[in-house]
């Protein structure tokens, strides 16, 4: 009989019940599946729960049935599967203990971000996962934001994940409830607090002027909104080469805002010489040149050279049209761990 032919197992041929546990609970009409490897002329495949069959032998791979553990009664039980080959031997898999409950005890883990941060800027893509266990359970998770309604998402492996719609600045509590299922027990997670940053800049004037000599300023506003905290680096671009900017460090008021001047000026440019007094040096030089004779000649030559050449240099006594004041759109950007805002700003440069 079976005592007989468990007693002449056979060593290489397997048998498991990989979805079975030692001290692991079960419950209600529980799904198994039996593995054999190896097995010589195999004819059948059988559960036993406490040295007693369960259901009939199963011929033919895939090897599953569902245990109807109430019948078994609540408490612990010895699990093990057999299988039979063609020539009368038995394969045995390892006896595994578990535990007949009438409901399976679920629990989540933390709520967890798997796409995102925390802090995040309004409008950056979030989505938030649930691990409930055990991971056989079965059913959805109902996904609470806030005081929103309610979003259900089912469990595949124990896993739940939901992608945020966007998210006001603030702190929203993001809870996950398993309101149970089958005979698997309801649980709720801990909240998770997430916070929603953001932030706007805005310069204290539409317009700043730049002239020689004469730098340009104006103050750079930052609003923090949803308890914003991050240290935000300031740039502006736009700008023509040679215009320079410097901000001052950012700077917080009782307001709660921050503030920063931003100065903007000429860079100093080197001056050439003239060319009227390149050309006066140059006659001055010929008249030293010349042969004594001419010199009385090339001298009055020289002296009203030089009379022409100190009206070219002084601008001829006016005429010259001014050059035309240039205009620049620059951007101020705020930058914090990649994420950017900004404004903008027109730059009048004056010649």
């Amino acid at each position: 009989g079976d005592a007989w032919n468990r007693r002449t197992l056979l060593r290489d041929p397997k048998v498991a019940l990989p979805g079975i546990t030692g001290g692991m609970m079960v419950a209600g009409a529980w799904p198994v599946e039996i593995q054999a490897w190896n097995v010589p002329g195999r004819k059948e495949v059988w559960l036993e729960v406490d040295g007693q069959r369960v259901g009939s032998a199963l011929l033919q791979a895939p090897f599953r049935l569902e245990w109807d553990t109430k019948a078994s009664g609540l408490g612990n039980h010895a699990v093990q599967a057999f299988a039979r080959t063609g020539s009368g031997g038995v394969v045995a898999s390892p006896k595994v203990t578990v535990q007949v409950v009438d409901k399976i005890a679920t629990a989540f883990g933390d709520l967890t971000l798997t796409q995102g941060r925390n802090p995040a800027l309004v409008g950056e893509a979030l989505t938030v996962e649930a691990t409930l266990q055990p991971a056989t359970a079965t059913g959805e998770v109902s996904f609470t934001v806030g005081s929103a309604s309610p979003v259900r998402v089912a469990l595949v492996q124990g896993k739940a994940s939901l992608a945020l719609a966007k998210l006001a600045a603030g702190t929203h509590a993001v809870t996950a409830q398993y309101e149970g299922a089958s005979f698997y027990s309801a649980s709720a997670s801990a909240p998770l607090s997430l916070k929603v940053w953001d932030y706007q800049l805005a310069a204290s004037a539409a317009e700043v002027q730049v002239a020689p000599n004469q730098a340009g300023t104006v103050t750079v506003t930052l609003t923090p909104e949803g308890g914003f905290a991050g240290d935000v680096q300031l740039t502006c671009t736009g700008l023509p080469a040679d215009v320079e900017a410097r901000f001052t460090p950012l700077a917080s008021g009782a307001d709660g805002k921050q503030t920063s001047t931003l100065s903007l000026s000429l860079k100093p440019k080197p001056v050439p010489p003239s060319p009227g007094w390149l050309l006066g040096g140059g006659l001055l030089g010929l008249g030293f040149l010349a042969p004594r004779r001419r010199r009385r000649t090339v001298g009055a030559w020289v002296f009203g050279g030089l009379v022409l050449v100190g009206l070219v240099a002084c601008g001829g006594g006016g005429g010259g049209s001014a050059s035309k004041d240039k205009s620049y759109n620059a951007v101020v950007t705020g930058t914090w761990e990649g994420s950017t805002r900004s404004c903008t700003v027109k730059v009048v440069v004056k010649q």
